[in-house]
């Protein structure tokens, strides 16, 4: 799908957290997904909070949103690489 059709395909966002790194940086992000439930991109939180839903060009407000699930770290990082961006 092209970014504008993943975009306005988005229907709600998982909210997805794992402990911090080694390094104390959080490992958060929000697992965006279409209407029928298909993951579309994970987009990393970081620092960012909701805002990172916006620099990837979702509109936080229009968006469902779940309540942080907590996930071991190896879980994140598979779906970070699965997909994100």
């Amino acid at each position: 799908m092209a970014t504008q059709e993943v975009q306005q395909a988005a229907q709600f966002a998982v909210y997805i957290a794992a402990d911090n790194d080694i390094n104390g940086n959080p490992r958060r992000g929000w697992l965006v997904h279409s209407s029928l439930g298909i993951p579309v991109r994970f987009v990393d939180e970081g620092y960012a909070g909701r805002q990172a839903l916006r620099e990837a060009g979702f509109d936080p407000d229009s968006l469902l949103a779940t309540d942080k699930i907590k996930v071991p770290a190896r879980e994140y990082r598979r779906l970070r690489k699965e997909h994100g961006k």
